[in-house]
């Protein structure tokens, strides 16, 4: 309502004040509205139907034209339609006014007054490049704010994405196993127990520096996954084999922390393998992804459902790239994800309105 108001309030004041001038210029003379009540409707009511007009004809112009697609051709486009709108109308309200008041036609006034009629389309025009800019820069202005909510947005629901893969390292279960292990190997092995202590000490304090951060270097997800591989082979022995073969040129690239570690315990969790069966694991990449592969020997699930720590990988890479995880099953159960080339990421309207 209040917005209809200040419409309305805009719409009257530039038509008076446009109509106050060409009268001026033509006569020298101020008009006394008072003493022309019919004529100041006649104003308010054509201004605020050509203000309107204005309005709808953008939002249809909008609908199938968008300040999206490019603001040069939107911009043309909105002044060539609006300016012929404009034209079209206040030539028939001045055609029906001639018609209704002066007894002539709409010719004979444009004959009577060239230099009004030239200024009023001058005018007009200026007016409508002037509101095309405002009708941008709000454009803008609400896009920008858009933009910024929703990433504040995305960032939460990313750290609530990363701290449910932190809490997952945290489970009762996991922590079970790891204790133990060490329990077994206190009694066999004190050397290997004092590194798989080390090891173990390190992966947490890795998933404890990375549960804020949207991405983490290549490199420094190998060394958390080499550490992870330690324990892996220290539980299991012979019967999981992880081969990591990831290149130089990659190593600077970024992805979101733990993505190899949820991909490689996904692999363990839902096989069966033993010594003479082993579990093997490969990681490797090529130019736009990381690779982690291994052969499939599904068990029945160990855990509440298969997908859950890929449905986190996917959802924080959603809010981070464009581009899409892929899963590929065949011979071997690969999982591909993209790496992200640099570090300076911020959320884009491509991702918020994918």
């Amino acid at each position: 309502m209040l917005r209809s108001f200040r419409i309305i309030v805009v719409n009257s004041l530039i038509g008076i004040l446009l109509f106050s001038y060409l009268y001026y210029s033509e006569t020298s003379k101020s008009l006394n509205y008072l003493e022309n009540g019919w004529l100041i409707a006649g104003i308010l009511f054509g201004s605020n139907l050509l203000g309107y007009s204005i309005l709808l004809s953008n939002r249809i112009i909008e609908r199938f034209y968008s300040w999206k697609r490019g603001v040069f051709n939107r911009f043309i486009i909105g002044i060539i339609l609006n300016y012929i709108i404009i034209t079209g109308l206040v030539s028939s309200l001045i055609c029906l006014y001639g018609i209704l008041f002066l007894k002539t036609g709409f010719g004979d006034l444009i004959v009577q007054y060239p230099e009004t009629t030239i200024r009023f389309l001058i005018l007009s025009f200026l007016l409508l490049f002037i509101f095309t800019i405002i009708d941008f820069a709000l454009y803008s202005y609400n896009l920008y704010s858009v933009i910024q909510i929703e990433s504040v947005k995305l960032a939460r629901e990313q750290l609530e994405l990363q701290m449910d893969a932190l809490k997952s390292q945290l489970t009762p279960h996991y922590l079970f196993n790891n204790l133990n292990t060490i329990y077994a190997l206190v009694h066999q092995d004190a050397g290997r127990a004092e590194n798989y202590i080390r090891m173990l000490a390190q992966t947490y304090r890795y998933i404890l520096d990375r549960h804020n951060e949207r991405l983490t270097s290549v490199k420094d997800e190998q060394m958390f996954i080499k550490a992870y591989k330690y324990l892996l082979e220290i539980r299991f022995g012979k019967a999981v084999e992880v081969d990591i073969k990831l290149s130089d040129d990659v190593q600077e690239c970024f992805l979101p922390p733990l993505s190899l570690q949820i991909l490689v315990e996904n692999a363990v969790k839902h096989n069966t393998f033993d010594n003479e069966n082993p579990l093997r694991i490969e990681i490797l990449n090529d130019s736009e992804n990381i690779l982690v592969r291994n052969n499939i020997s599904l068990s029945s699930p160990k855990t509440d459902s298969l997908k859950i720590g890929l449905n986190n990988l996917k959802k924080r890479y959603s809010y981070l790239t464009s581009k899409k995880i892929q899963i590929i099953s065949s011979k071997y159960f690969i999982v591909k994800i993209p790496v992200i080339k640099n570090n300076n990421h911020t959320y884009d309207e491509r991702i918020i309105y994918q």
